[in-house]
């Protein structure tokens, strides 16, 4: 999945450094260098994140785990 937003969004990723950070370490198997609640805070800056959204909060658990 992480693979295919790499794929499908990789302009969005080119501009912005931290989810495309982020979607990198996944990649690559690095771990994170931040902790959940630092996580989620900076996530929801992205509108699948955001609480407007029906299904964010399930969409940041997948995320985080």
């Amino acid at each position: 999945m992480l693979h295919h937003l790499q794929d499908k969004y990789a302009r969005e990723l080119e501009i912005n450094d931290l989810l495309s950070r982020f979607v990198n370490k996944l990649l690559t198997f690095q771990l994170m260098p931040l902790n959940e609640q630092e996580i989620e805070t900076q996530m929801k800056a992205f509108e699948p994140m955001q609480d407007k959204t029906e299904n964010n909060k399930s969409h940041m658990r997948e995320f985080i785990r």
